[in-house]
């Protein structure tokens, strides 16, 4: 389901290119973001300790440099390769190029990897938990109530379009309560404590440095 998801998600980016051998790049592509987020979260936290920070700079500053030109070099050659198609559906590359403001290609795929960073991994790992959820025993009925309330609005596939969807609640209320249960984006923001501090009652000593986590959703 996840890996269905991962394909379903990029195809606004990229469609047509998600070949048997693309998509397993695209899984290197995805998890290099993966492990690159989990390597600047390590960082940024022994970062706060100036023992750390010579290891920090000498080897996972390569290391992420490294991953960082992989994931570049792959962009740009999947917008080559979509620049030489031609699509019937309008996706990002379509309106990125049509812009007043010409992007040239290297520019271009360094969008599209942030794109597909921010939205398409976000969006599959959210609509992974969604599935996950609605699909546990105790959850059977939201599932149906979700069911009745699609079908009832959208009588096939044609009818699916972003006026149609505002008129869900239902729809609505489950994607509001998946990101709140599973944020597909908790950001840390790690502050060092110059003195005793209190947080919702409860006393964090000086010289502490906490991560405070930021939910976007």
């Amino acid at each position: 389901m996840a890996a269905w998801n991962e394909v379903k998600t990029q195809q606004p980016f990229l469609p047509g290119r998600l070949t048997d051998a693309v998509i397993g790049k695209w899984d290197d592509f995805v998890l290099i973001i993966h492990e690159s987020l989990k390597s600047w979260s390590i960082a940024t936290f022994l970062g706060q300790y100036p023992i750390f920070r010579f290891f920090i700079n000498l080897f996972l500053s390569k290391a992420l440099n490294d991953k960082r030109k992989f994931a570049v070099a792959f962009a740009n050659d999947q917008v080559s390769a979509r620049l030489a198609q031609k699509v019937s559906r309008p996706d990002f590359v379509t309106h990125i190029s049509k812009a007043k403001d010409q992007l040239t290609q290297s520019e271009l795929g360094m969008n599209m990897s942030t794109l597909v960073g921010a939205g398409s991994e976000t969006t599959a790992s959210a609509l992974t938990a969604l599935f996950y959820y609605l699909h546990l025993p105790k959850n059977c009925d939201k599932l149906e109530r979700l069911q009745v309330e699609i079908q009832t609005t959208c009588k096939d596939m044609a009818g699916v379009n972003g006026e149609t969807t505002t008129g869900m609640p239902y729809l609505k209320a489950c994607i509001d309560e998946i990101l709140r249960l599973f944020p597909p984006v908790p950001v840390g923001v790690v502050r060092h404590l110059l003195q005793d501090t209190v947080v919702g009652g409860v006393v964090i000593p000086a010289k502490v440095s906490p991560m405070l986590v930021v939910i976007l959703y």
